[in-house]
């Protein structure tokens, strides 16, 4: 599975374009990687300041949680690179895009229907987009060992879950946080608006909870950490049901 995250600057790619990219993106990646097309989520978020970041207009970043070889990596970002400044009308060097690389491959268990357990470890990645984004480099991430919060990041759909569901979700995570870790939680939500998620060229109903643990974690641990965050995520009340993937970053 694959998550492509895309900031832009407001206006710069409207609904339909929006819509067609993602077709483009996930046609690209399944074309490179052997994907398919159900694994490849694109997000949209048009948060971006008028001024850009770092002086661009738009930012695309894929976290790939299969095997991606540094050749793909390469063949991954141009040809997207290519068909984004096609669809939004940018120059290249208004647009920054990178994928991560890892040929280290990782175990997917499927626990009930449309829901995916996945305990991942997420590829270190200190390209632009580490400093340029929301995301922490990963100085920092080292550097959480011994602090008092536990950073966490949800991505939840905004059609997904009441006001109340995202309440009750987020005391569960709290909890799940003080019981494991003595900590609180750091959660960094990604609500994605109606009509910016894609799953190929669908809608996605994706629902990602990652964790950034701070101390060194057996394999065992692993497991069963997830496992708890997994079943959080079960007892939320999704609308139409939905997919769900947890991850950590070890």
């Amino acid at each position: 599975m694959i998550i492509y995250i895309c900031n832009f600057v407001r206006g710069t790619i409207r609904s339909p374009e929006r819509e067609t990219l993602a077709k483009h993106i996930s046609d690209i990646h399944c074309a490179v990687a052997g994907t398919l097309p159900e694994r490849v989520h694109t997000l949209f978020f048009d948060d971006a300041p008028r001024e850009g970041i770092n002086g661009k207009s738009l930012l695309l970043f894929g976290n790939s949680f299969c095997p991606i070889t540094r050749a793909m990596r390469r063949e991954l970002v141009a040809r997207i690179a290519r068909v984004v400044c096609e669809s939004a009308h940018l120059h290249p060097q208004e647009v920054t895009i990178d994928v991560s690389c890892s040929s280290i491959p990782h175990r997917v268990y499927t626990k009930v229907p449309n829901v995916v357990f996945a305990p991942y470890s997420l590829t270190k990645y200190d390209g632009p987009l580490a400093l340029a984004t929301k995301e922490k480099p990963e100085r920092a991430i080292r550097e959480q060992e011994g602090k008092n919060t536990i950073p966490m990041m949800c991505i939840l759909q905004q059609a997904q879950m009441e006001a109340g569901e995202v309440a009750k979700l987020e005391a569960s995570i709290i909890e799940f946080s003080m019981r494991t870790f003595n900590a609180p939680p750091d959660i960094d939500w990604l609500i994605v608006p109606e009509g910016y998620g894609f799953k190929g060229e669908t809608r996605t109903d994706l629902l990602a909870l990652s964790v950034n643990p701070n101390r060194v974690l057996s394999t065992q641990e692993q497991d069963i950490l997830m496992k708890d965050l997994l079943e959080i995520c079960q007892r939320a009340k999704i609308s139409n049901g939905g997919e769900i993937v947890v991850f950590c970053r070890s």
